[in-house]
Protein backbone atom coordinates (compact mmCIF):
# COMPACT_ATOMS: atom_id res chain seq x y z
CA UNK A 1 0.00 0.00 0.00
CA UNK A 2 1.53 3.55 -1.24
CA UNK A 3 0.61 6.21 0.97
CA UNK A 4 1.41 9.85 0.37
CA UNK A 5 1.09 12.21 2.96
CA UNK A 6 -1.17 15.77 2.38
CA UNK A 7 0.17 18.76 2.63
CA UNK A 8 -1.19 21.02 6.01
CA UNK A 9 -2.49 23.64 3.56
CA UNK A 10 -5.04 20.76 2.63
CA UNK A 11 -5.79 20.14 5.96
CA UNK A 12 -8.47 21.56 8.44
CA UNK A 13 -8.83 21.02 11.42
CA UNK A 14 -12.21 22.66 13.87
CA UNK A 15 -12.42 22.11 17.37
CA UNK A 16 -15.43 20.91 18.84
CA UNK A 17 -14.80 22.78 22.67
CA UNK A 18 -16.69 20.43 25.20
CA UNK A 19 -17.26 24.14 27.28
CA UNK A 20 -19.02 25.36 24.30
CA UNK A 21 -23.00 24.82 23.65
CA UNK A 22 -23.03 24.99 20.10
CA UNK A 23 -24.25 22.34 17.72
CA UNK A 24 -21.30 20.30 16.10
CA UNK A 25 -21.81 18.63 12.87
CA UNK A 26 -19.76 16.11 10.63
CA UNK A 27 -20.59 15.44 6.85
CA UNK A 28 -20.56 11.49 6.13
CA UNK A 29 -22.08 11.65 2.47
CA UNK A 30 -22.37 14.23 0.02
CA UNK A 31 -23.19 14.36 -3.59
CA UNK A 32 -24.71 17.28 -6.09
CA UNK A 33 -23.78 15.18 -9.55
CA UNK A 34 -21.98 18.41 -10.67
CA UNK A 35 -18.71 16.13 -11.26
CA UNK A 36 -20.01 14.73 -14.06
CA UNK A 37 -19.65 10.83 -13.17
CA UNK A 38 -21.91 8.33 -10.39
CA UNK A 39 -18.06 7.36 -8.59
CA UNK A 40 -19.56 7.34 -5.55
CA UNK A 41 -22.59 5.09 -6.29
CA UNK A 42 -22.58 1.34 -7.39
CA UNK A 43 -25.72 -0.87 -8.04
CA UNK A 44 -26.90 -3.96 -6.11
CA UNK A 45 -25.04 -6.32 -4.71
CA UNK A 46 -22.21 -4.66 -7.21
CA UNK A 47 -24.66 -4.52 -10.33
CA UNK A 48 -25.21 -2.22 -12.99
CA UNK A 49 -27.40 0.79 -11.91
CA UNK A 50 -29.49 2.70 -14.19
CA UNK A 51 -28.88 6.33 -12.33
CA UNK A 52 -27.98 9.04 -14.99
CA UNK A 53 -26.31 12.63 -14.64
CA UNK A 54 -28.74 14.68 -16.68
CA UNK A 55 -29.36 18.70 -17.05
CA UNK A 56 -31.78 19.61 -14.55
CA UNK A 57 -35.26 20.26 -16.75
CA UNK A 58 -35.97 23.29 -14.62
CA UNK A 59 -32.61 25.08 -14.70
CA UNK A 60 -30.07 24.40 -17.97
CA UNK A 61 -27.25 25.33 -15.27
CA UNK A 62 -27.30 22.20 -12.76
CA UNK A 63 -27.01 18.52 -12.72
CA UNK A 64 -28.84 16.05 -10.84
CA UNK A 65 -29.85 12.07 -11.28
CA UNK A 66 -32.84 10.60 -13.12
CA UNK A 67 -33.17 7.30 -13.57
CA UNK A 68 -32.83 5.23 -17.33
CA UNK A 69 -35.04 2.17 -15.68
CA UNK A 70 -38.03 1.46 -13.27
CA UNK A 71 -36.77 -0.60 -10.49
CA UNK A 72 -37.22 -2.52 -6.74
CA UNK A 73 -35.49 -3.27 -3.47
CA UNK A 74 -32.60 -0.57 -4.61
CA UNK A 75 -31.13 0.57 -7.67
CA UNK A 76 -28.12 2.68 -7.12
CA UNK A 77 -26.44 2.72 -3.52
CA UNK A 78 -23.93 4.86 -2.49
CA UNK A 79 -20.46 2.90 -2.87
CA UNK A 80 -18.35 2.70 0.46
CA UNK A 81 -20.09 1.60 4.10
CA UNK A 82 -20.57 4.51 5.98
CA UNK A 83 -19.65 4.56 9.50
CA UNK A 84 -22.43 5.44 11.72
CA UNK A 85 -20.02 4.77 15.08
CA UNK A 86 -18.70 7.24 17.43
CA UNK A 87 -21.82 9.62 17.19
CA UNK A 88 -23.70 10.21 19.84
CA UNK A 89 -26.06 12.87 18.11
CA UNK A 90 -28.72 12.95 15.17
CA UNK A 91 -28.34 11.74 11.87
CA UNK A 92 -30.11 13.30 9.18
CA UNK A 93 -31.00 12.51 5.48
CA UNK A 94 -31.29 15.36 2.85
CA UNK A 95 -31.95 15.88 -0.41
CA UNK A 96 -33.90 18.16 -3.11
CA UNK A 97 -36.40 16.01 -4.96
CA UNK A 98 -39.02 16.60 -8.54
CA UNK A 99 -41.36 14.65 -9.87
CA UNK A 100 -42.01 15.71 -13.49
CA UNK A 101 -45.16 14.49 -15.75
CA UNK A 102 -43.14 13.62 -19.17
CA UNK A 103 -45.51 14.35 -22.22
CA UNK A 104 -47.90 16.86 -19.67
CA UNK A 105 -49.38 13.45 -18.15
CA UNK A 106 -49.18 12.69 -14.61
CA UNK A 107 -48.44 9.07 -13.75
CA UNK A 108 -50.39 7.13 -10.95
CA UNK A 109 -47.32 7.15 -9.18
CA UNK A 110 -43.88 8.47 -9.87
CA UNK A 111 -42.16 6.12 -7.60
CA UNK A 112 -39.42 8.12 -6.77
CA UNK A 113 -38.01 6.70 -3.36
CA UNK A 114 -34.88 7.74 -1.08
CA UNK A 115 -33.78 5.41 2.05
CA UNK A 116 -30.88 3.68 3.67
CA UNK A 117 -29.47 -0.09 3.56
CA UNK A 118 -27.07 -2.17 5.24
CA UNK A 119 -25.12 -5.44 3.40
CA UNK A 120 -25.69 -3.76 -0.49
CA UNK A 121 -29.23 -3.96 0.46
CA UNK A 122 -29.91 -7.16 2.27
CA UNK A 123 -31.95 -5.22 4.76
CA UNK A 124 -33.34 -1.83 3.56
CA UNK A 125 -35.49 0.79 5.11
CA UNK A 126 -37.26 3.02 2.64
CA UNK A 127 -37.09 6.50 4.43
CA UNK A 128 -39.01 8.40 1.75
CA UNK A 129 -41.21 8.14 -1.31
CA UNK A 130 -43.94 9.11 -3.50
CA UNK A 131 -46.14 6.17 -2.24
CA UNK A 132 -46.78 5.95 1.86
CA UNK A 133 -47.87 2.63 1.95
CA UNK A 134 -44.13 1.74 0.33
CA UNK A 135 -42.10 3.18 3.16
CA UNK A 136 -40.68 0.79 5.62
CA UNK A 137 -40.27 3.03 8.82
CA UNK A 138 -42.79 4.22 10.67
CA UNK A 139 -43.70 8.06 11.32
CA UNK A 140 -42.71 10.79 11.65
CA UNK A 141 -39.44 9.36 10.14
CA UNK A 142 -41.50 8.60 6.98
CA UNK A 143 -41.98 11.30 4.70
CA UNK A 144 -44.18 11.40 1.35
CA UNK A 145 -42.34 12.87 -1.90
CA UNK A 146 -44.59 15.91 -3.32
CA UNK A 147 -44.86 14.66 -7.36
CA UNK A 148 -46.27 18.33 -8.44
CA UNK A 149 -43.75 19.28 -11.05
CA UNK A 150 -41.95 21.48 -8.80
CA UNK A 151 -38.17 20.98 -6.53
CA UNK A 152 -38.64 20.27 -2.84
CA UNK A 153 -36.10 20.19 -0.33
CA UNK A 154 -36.28 17.31 2.56
CA UNK A 155 -34.64 16.76 5.58
CA UNK A 156 -35.16 13.31 7.48
CA UNK A 157 -33.43 12.45 10.65
CA UNK A 158 -33.52 8.67 11.33
CA UNK A 159 -31.99 8.27 14.05
CA UNK A 160 -34.63 6.53 15.96
CA UNK A 161 -34.40 3.86 12.89
CA UNK A 162 -30.33 3.49 13.84
CA UNK A 163 -31.00 3.05 17.42
CA UNK A 164 -34.24 0.58 17.06
CA UNK A 165 -31.97 -1.37 14.59
CA UNK A 166 -28.36 -1.07 16.04
CA UNK A 167 -27.57 0.00 12.93
CA UNK A 168 -23.39 0.59 12.71
CA UNK A 169 -23.17 1.34 9.20
CA UNK A 170 -25.40 2.20 6.20
CA UNK A 171 -25.27 2.73 2.30
CA UNK A 172 -27.92 5.69 1.14
CA UNK A 173 -29.85 3.95 -2.03
CA UNK A 174 -32.55 5.40 -4.00
CA UNK A 175 -34.34 4.30 -7.32
CA UNK A 176 -37.21 5.10 -9.68
CA UNK A 177 -39.65 2.38 -8.30
CA UNK A 178 -41.56 0.27 -10.93
CA UNK A 179 -44.99 -0.17 -10.00
CA UNK A 180 -48.06 2.38 -10.06
CA UNK A 181 -47.29 3.35 -13.02
CA UNK A 182 -44.23 4.70 -12.94
CA UNK A 183 -41.94 5.18 -15.90
CA UNK A 184 -38.25 5.91 -16.53
CA UNK A 185 -36.85 9.77 -15.76
CA UNK A 186 -39.73 11.04 -14.02
CA UNK A 187 -38.33 11.62 -10.79
CA UNK A 188 -35.12 14.08 -10.21
CA UNK A 189 -32.65 14.25 -7.51
CA UNK A 190 -29.84 16.35 -6.59
CA UNK A 191 -28.28 17.51 -3.15
CA UNK A 192 -27.86 14.32 -1.57
CA UNK A 193 -26.29 14.76 1.61
CA UNK A 194 -25.92 12.85 5.03
CA UNK A 195 -24.81 14.27 8.00
CA UNK A 196 -24.73 13.54 11.59
CA UNK A 197 -24.56 16.13 14.45
CA UNK A 198 -24.06 16.38 18.14
CA UNK A 199 -26.63 18.07 20.19
CA UNK A 200 -24.97 20.82 22.87
CA UNK A 201 -25.26 18.48 25.73
CA UNK A 202 -23.50 15.80 24.20
CA UNK A 203 -20.93 18.42 23.55
CA UNK A 204 -21.00 19.70 26.86
CA UNK A 205 -19.27 16.32 27.97
CA UNK A 206 -17.77 15.10 24.86
CA UNK A 207 -15.23 17.70 23.45
CA UNK A 208 -14.29 16.54 19.85
CA UNK A 209 -12.43 17.83 16.65
CA UNK A 210 -13.81 17.30 12.87
CA UNK A 211 -10.70 16.77 10.13
CA UNK A 212 -11.68 17.54 6.90
CA UNK A 213 -9.61 18.15 3.68
CA UNK A 214 -10.17 18.84 -0.20
CA UNK A 215 -10.51 15.42 -1.82
CA UNK A 216 -10.26 14.25 -5.38
CA UNK A 217 -13.25 11.96 -6.17
CA UNK A 218 -12.88 8.20 -5.97
CA UNK A 219 -9.63 8.48 -4.38
CA UNK A 220 -8.83 6.80 -0.82
CA UNK A 221 -7.77 8.79 2.41
CA UNK A 222 -6.67 7.57 5.40
CA UNK A 223 -6.87 9.85 8.64
CA UNK A 224 -3.68 9.48 11.35
CA UNK A 225 -3.48 10.74 14.74
CA UNK A 226 -0.68 10.49 17.27
CA UNK A 227 -0.13 12.50 20.53
CA UNK A 228 3.14 13.27 20.06
CA UNK A 229 4.64 14.52 17.20
CA UNK A 230 7.25 11.43 16.26
CA UNK A 231 8.34 8.80 13.82
CA UNK A 232 6.24 6.06 13.66
CA UNK A 233 3.95 7.23 16.66
CA UNK A 234 1.05 7.65 13.77
CA UNK A 235 -2.17 5.62 14.16
CA UNK A 236 -5.06 4.82 12.24
CA UNK A 237 -8.53 6.60 12.37
CA UNK A 238 -10.81 4.37 11.50
CA UNK A 239 -10.75 2.81 7.96
CA UNK A 240 -10.33 4.67 4.67
CA UNK A 241 -12.40 7.68 3.43
CA UNK A 242 -13.48 7.41 -0.07
CA UNK A 243 -13.14 11.16 -1.57
CA UNK A 244 -16.36 12.72 -2.75
CA UNK A 245 -14.80 15.69 -5.08
CA UNK A 246 -15.35 18.17 -2.12
CA UNK A 247 -14.38 17.91 1.56
CA UNK A 248 -14.01 14.85 3.26
CA UNK A 249 -14.38 14.56 7.27
CA UNK A 250 -14.15 12.51 9.72
CA UNK A 251 -14.90 12.69 13.82
CA UNK A 252 -12.97 12.30 16.22
CA UNK A 253 -13.19 12.63 20.22
CA UNK A 254 -10.39 14.14 22.48
CA UNK A 255 -11.86 12.70 25.79
CA UNK A 256 -8.85 11.94 28.15
CA UNK A 257 -6.14 13.63 25.28
CA UNK A 258 -4.15 16.83 26.57
CA UNK A 259 -3.45 16.85 23.13
CA UNK A 260 -3.75 15.04 19.19
CA UNK A 261 -1.99 15.84 16.03
CA UNK A 262 -4.03 14.77 12.54
CA UNK A 263 -2.75 14.11 9.37
CA UNK A 264 -4.05 12.42 6.10
CA UNK A 265 -2.30 10.47 3.77
CA UNK A 266 -3.68 8.93 0.44
CA UNK A 267 -3.97 5.44 -0.20
CA UNK A 268 -3.10 4.02 -3.48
Amino acid sequence: MKQNLLTLPGLLLVLVAGATPVRAEVTLFEESFENGNLNQWTGKFGLPHHGQIVTDPLNPTNHVLTFTLVNAAGDIFSASPISLTGLPGRFILSFDFLGLPIGGVAPSEYGGFAGIATDSGVIYYWLAGTYLPALTVPFPVATVLAGDGQWHHYEIDFTDIVIANNLTSIQLMLEDWYDRGSIPGDVYFDNVRLRGTISPAAALIWPAVEVGWASVTNRLYQVQWTSQLKPNAWMELGPPVRGNGSTNSVFDSTRDQPKKFYRVVTVE
